[in-house]
């Protein structure tokens, strides 16, 4: 099965450029003995921003999680099917957005023809390209046709929609674009996912969006995003799947995403995003 060739290709990989496993981390065997996970955050790992607040907590941030492996677009799609989203081995994946369970998915292609692919919850066209567009902490598994409809719109509060994913999640919670309040045209995600989303996208502009950067992003998007996305992670507390999915992060990219592991830093940052 790929699921296992993916995975001791990535392990050789990081044996190879001589990178044990960092502090913290264990493997850890599924059904088919093959998932890596962490066991959480390691000592130390936030102690540079400890007692930081502000514009300086969110530098010292930008440091830590900057210095990460890349794994490349297809490897991190196919690590994103195969464990990142699949904590239970069974090669069943869950749409980010409307809650559909596909199973016999273990790889970009087996998740191809299942009609899913990946959502860039900061899109591609804003300046997810490179080691960004593989970033796992801010992709997730997407209907095709979902995923199409979101586009590269901002999200927001939806008043008036213009699309309804088709079928509710077991919640009965669905995700919506349609108009703000404002008359912009914006993506409403299922209020689950509302937080997690949240903390993907500060996280993406916490390493990509603050300087010195590699890349240069358009915060388009994030400008119109953050009043309400702060509002999202307050009413979408991290739970103990969002936590799993950061250690599983962690176990192959080697950075933690900051506010899955300490949400208080967001209140700590308060305004001073630098926009």
């Amino acid at each position: 099965m790929l699921k296992k060739t993916v995975l001791i290709a990535l392990g050789l990989a990081t044996v190879l450029v001589g990178c044990a496993l960092p502090s913290g981390q264990q493997t850890v065997g599924g059904a088919s003995g093959n998932k890596l996970r962490a066991s959480g955050i390691p000592t130390g790992y936030y102690a540079k921003a400890e007692t930081a607040q502000g514009k300086e907590l969110l530098a010292a941030l930008h440091a830590i999680v900057v210095p990460h492996k890349d794994l490349g677009y297809d490897q991190g799609r196919d690590v994103m099917f195969a464990t990142v989203d699949d904590p239970d081995n069974d090669d069943v994946v869950v749409g980010v957005y409307d809650g559909t369970r596909r199973s016999g998915i273990y790889s970009r292609g087996t998740a191809s023809d299942k009609d899913m692919n990946t959502e860039h919850t900061w899109p591609q066209s804003k300046g997810a390209v490179n080691a960004a567009k593989a970033d796992l902490h801010h992709l997730f598994p997407a209907d095709m046709e979902v995923n199409s409809r979101r586009g590269s719109y901002p999200f927001g509060e939806v008043l008036t929609p213009s699309y309804v994913t088709p079928e509710a999640d077991e919640r009965g919670q669905q995700s919506r674009l349609g108009v703000n309040a404002n008359g912009a045209t914006v993506w409403e995600p299922r209020a689950s996912e509302r937080g997690n989303v949240a903390r993907a996208l500060l996280y993406f502009y916490t390493c990509y969006g603050v300087k010195p950067s590699a890349i240069t992003i358009s915060v388009d998007n994030f400008r119109v995003e953050l009043p309400v996305i702060l509002k999202w992670h307050q009413q979408d507390p991290v739970d103990a799947a969002e936590r799993s999915r950061n250690d599983a992060v962690y176990a192959v990219q080697q950075n933690r995403n900051p506010y899955v592991d300490r949400p208080e830093f967001v209140a700590k940052i308060g305004a001073d995003w630098g926009l």
